[in-house]
């Protein structure tokens, strides 16, 4: 019975002391992850990135042909997702509005040759938007032919006028050479006529000179009898050079008047046919800057503006050892090398799972964000320049420890 008992009392002993050899461990082993997690160790990896590419302007294209109205841009060329930028106002118009359109077109341009005719000019200006069409092409045409036949009527009055003015020249010279063969006829006549009566010389030679002398008063008397015929002559042509040019610019001048309230009724109509005008707002797609902006008139399809996307920062893809990122978190820092530039930045990306590069090393994909107002941040402004980092980490001993075992998992998160 003694031998018995003692063997029992010694199995209780050693019970009692393995329960309390676990409850031993168990305590050290949460002492060790109490520990563990709160007690943190830095570390500090290496690896090389790329400036990934940034976000392409947009083209933003008018939906409808019609008229810029509002241009809301004044505050500057940064917008915002979805802000009004343009209204277009597009006339609604009825079946014979293109119809009007071009009897506007015609009966302006018609005005326009009908001024420069009235005001004498070489050449016709047309309005800014004729210049070019066929409306204005036809007015040229009839312009420069009506010219053609004006300069041909008033060449023939001049050319009769010159002729006149030449005759009359001749006609002064002859008067003034005849009178004088007649003085000389008549002093000749009054030196023979006492020869002839004392007997002395022949009286058929008197005779002679008498008939001489009649002879050139008549013909002196003519010419000075045409001059004033010639004169008169002038004078019709110069008054009709006149009154053709007169003429012409008066029928210009009523037809002009005619083709003003033509227009007028024209342009009533073609406003009471376009109707009611409907707006059309374009808004902006994305937030950033606007780089151009279109006014006026403007075609269904045509570039109303291109908008780039704002550039608030930059993303860095890096590649890092498998081995080295598993317990990566994101807000992690980081350093991104640009020459001798050290820039800041954050971890804001941790793939989850691992790759193979062509060396077959694994490795883990993760991003870093650099915002615009970083210093250095204008080093980074080219898409896929390669650049250094350096990401620090400050991690808890637990992480480490199950780093430990996400690299004997190989490389996959204990998570994943």
């Amino acid at each position: 019975m003694t031998t018995a008992s003692t063997g029992t009392r010694r199995r209780a002993s050693v019970g009692s002391f393995a329960q309390l050899l676990l409850l031993a461990v168990i305590a050290g082993a949460g002492a060790l992850m109490y520990l563990a997690k709160d007690f943190t160790l830095a570390s500090a990896m290496r690896g090389t990135g790329t400036v990934a590419p940034f976000g392409k302007p947009r083209l933003m294209l008018s939906p409808v042909a019609g008229t810029v109205s509002t241009q809301a841009l004044q505050n500057g060329p940064v917008v915002d997702q979805g802000q009004l930028l343009f209204r277009i106002e597009t006339a609604e118009e009825t079946a014979d509005a293109d119809a009007l359109r071009s009897k506007d077109r015609a009966v302006r341009a018609m005005i326009d040759r009908l001024e420069a005719v009235v005001g004498g000019a070489e050449d016709i200006v047309f309005s800014d938007d004729l210049v070019g069409t066929a409306a204005a092409a036809q007015e040229q045409e009839t312009f420069d032919e009506q010219k053609v036949s004006l300069v041909q009527q008033l060449q023939v009055f001049r050319d009769t006028a010159a002729k006149n003015r030449l005759e009359i020249t001749e006609q002064k010279a002859a008067a003034v050479r005849f009178k004088q063969a007649r003085d000389l006829a008549k002093q000749e006549l009054d030196v023979i006529a006492p020869l002839v009566s004392r007997g002395v010389a022949p009286k058929l030679e008197s005779l002679r000179l008498q008939q001489k002398v009649q002879e050139l008063e008549a013909k002196r008397e003519s010419a000075t009898l045409t001059i004033p015929r010639l004169e008169a002559s002038l004078q019709e042509s110069e008054r009709r050079l006149k009154e053709t040019v007169t003429a012409f610019r008066a029928d210009a001048r009523k037809d002009l008047s005619e083709k003003n309230a033509e227009l007028a009724a024209v342009q009533q109509a073609l406003a009471d046919s376009t109707g009611r005008v409907v707006t059309t707002e374009v808004r902006a797609p994305m937030r950033g800057t606007v780089g151009r902006a279109a006014a006026g008139d403007v075609r269904a399809g045509q570039v109303l503006a291109e908008i780039a996307p704002l550039m608030e920062a930059l993303f860095v893809d890096v590649k890092l050892p498998a081995s080295e990122s598993a317990t990566l978190r994101p807000n992690e820092r980081a350093i991104v090398n640009v020459g001798s530039a050290n820039i800041p930045s954050v971890l804001v990306d941790v793939g989850r799972n691992t790759n193979v590069d062509p060396q077959g090393q694994r490795f883990r994909q993760v991003s870093l964000r650099i915002n615009a107002d970083t210093a250095g941040f204008e080093q980074l402004t080219t898409a896929g320049l390669e650049v250094g980092v350096i990401v620090e980490t400050r991690l808890p001993v637990l992480d480490y420890i199950l780093d430990a075992i996400a690299v004997a998992r190989g490389g996959a998160l204990p998570w994943d």
